[in-house]
């Protein structure tokens, strides 16, 4: 029926909330972008001095969020460093938790 109507998205693990408010005169067709939740990343640091990189950029929040899809993960401490790429999925939760070990021959 024609009016205005109030269209919400909430509560879906895959996709940030939203609403939108369309008004339709009749057989009217509604198109609304979507926008996929992002991924939240606990970085597991047992030292302080580790400084986490997503996608070479230092990341001062922890956790911290990031868009869905792969990224190039870094942890640093002194002069050594650990990088992963990962694909992390929409409204998903990461932990990441260095390891470091030797090779002793």
């Amino acid at each position: 029926a024609p009016g205005t109507y109030t269209i919400e998205l909430k509560d879906s693990k895959k996709w940030e909330d939203g609403s939108a408010t369309v008004y339709l005169k009749g057989n009217d067709q509604v198109n609304i972008n979507l926008k996929q939740a992002r991924a939240t990343v606990m970085a597991m640091k047992p030292d302080p001095d580790f400084i986490v990189f997503i996608d070479g950029k230092p990341e001062k929040q922890n956790p911290f969020r990031v868009q869905p899809g792969e990224h190039d993960i870094t942890f640093t401490l002194g002069g050594m460093s650990a990088t992963e790429t990962f694909n992390f999925e929409p409204g998903e939760a990461y932990r990441i938790i260095p390891t470091m070990s030797l090779s002793i021959e």
